[in-house]
């Protein structure tokens, strides 16, 4: 078994691949499968909407390190064209796409990144050079390993590729129902006579019909012919199933529950199960390689492992008002959250003798509560 070498990832370079279901797909056309877009989007845009930010963890206390330069890199701006939502969004997708998302860092004099910038998947093309791993840039030259920031999905895999069979499916059935529809879709019946007509007869009938089938009510028979009503044949329903079995197969590639994408009838019960699970199973791998990444291309080594990044996943689950203020009642009575830390969450002032924890015993201090316990142990004594 060969040791993981991220040169030896496919270069696809745009060229579609033939199926079994008849559809050659490139990556992109294979986004007008409307499953395969929306689990793109979906996780792509809930990624980039997770704030990621920089936290120094010294001395048992975690704060949010907002002087440290990689702090505005991946939260705000990381270069001169994009915003943090933007490279992120399109970085992501491009792993979600192609298996691998890259951006170019540039550095200072310093040696600290100062710019990432989002490089096209087919401009890229890994190299081993003596045992170094390099990327080969379209316009750029070549860079070094470290100076690249790789968002790579599993093994470097594009999902797309991998399932490729399953989606030219679904595209097959969509293009079926398109041509079906775009040529006036399923007959309803069809008009029949024992008499002989000639060709301008048969158009003049059919004119007449197809006229009077646009409006609604009691239609009139020409004379000596018959209506037969056609019902709707095996194929035409296999066709809905089709879709729908696709659909579930590309959510299920992409571990995505098919409620949050359109698939199936959601329940407020159901909406919050489904969310748990799409945070468990596919945003956090998603946060751990990101993070992992950021960790060591953009934080020098002398500031790890007290300088870490991480998503505030929590952020994406704040639910409706009355759960979310029975949360945080349970945190500041157990001694979880101070004030402060409740109101910086809500986005509210700091207020003075807030950044006290309390618990939930006449909510006294936590430095005064072993003085209370020992003064209601002895007052129990002498009673």
């Amino acid at each position: 078994m060969g040791v993981y070498n991220p040169a030896t990832v496919p270069f696809y370079a745009g060229i579609a691949t033939s199926t079994r279901a008849g559809a050659a797909l490139t990556e992109e056309q294979s986004l007008a499968v409307s499953t395969v877009y929306a689990c793109v989007y979906k996780i792509a845009t809930s990624m980039a909407s997770t704030p990621l930010v920089v936290l120094e963890k010294e001395n048992g206390i975690t704060r949010e390190a907002t002087e440290n330069p990689a702090y505005a890199l991946i939260n705000y701006q990381p270069n001169p064209v994009q915003t943090a939502f933007s490279f992120w969004e399109y970085i992501i997708s491009q792993s979600l796409m192609y298996g691998v998302g890259y951006a170019v860092i540039e550095r200072n004099n310093q040696g600290r990144a100062e710019s990432i910038t989002p490089v096209n998947f087919y401009d890229i093309e890994p190299k081993n050079v003596n045992g170094q791993i390099m990327y080969k840039v379209r316009g750029l030259g070549v860079i070094a390993f470290e100076n690249m920031l790789v968002i790579s999905n599993m093994c470097g895999l594009s999902p797309l590729r991998v399932q490729r069979d399953n989606i030219a499916l679904a595209k097959a059935a969509q293009d079926y129902g398109s041509d079906f529809f775009g040529n006036g879709g399923q007959m309803t019946g069809i008009l029949s006579t024992e008499q002989p007509l000639k060709a301008q007869q048969v158009d003049a009938v059919q004119q007449q019909w197809n006229q009077s089938s646009q409006t609604s009510g009691v239609k009139l028979l020409p004379f000596g012919f018959k209506y037969q009503p056609i019902t709707v044949p095996p194929e035409t329903m296999t066709f809905i199933e089709t879709r729908q079995l696709q659909a579930e197969e590309i959510a299920r590639a992409y571990q995505v529950p098919g409620i949050l994408v359109g698939l199936g009838t959601a329940t407020y019960d159901s909406v919050e199960q489904q969310n748990l699970l799409y945070k468990q199973q596919t945003l956090l791998p998603w946060a751990k390689r990101i993070q992992q990444e950021v960790d060591r291309k953009l934080l020098p080594s002398f500031e790890r492992p007290n300088f870490y990044s991480q998503f505030r996943l929590s952020d994406m689950y704040k639910t409706d008002i009355k759960t979310q203020a029975d949360f945080y009642t349970q945190m500041l009575q157990s001694g979880v959250l101070s004030i402060n830390e409740v109101r910086d969450e809500l986005e509210k002032n700091a207020v003075s003798g807030g950044s006290t924890h309390t618990v939930q015993v006449n909510q006294i201090a936590l430095k005064n509560f072993e003085d209370y316990s020992e003064k209601i142990s002895s007052e129990q004594k002498l009673n």
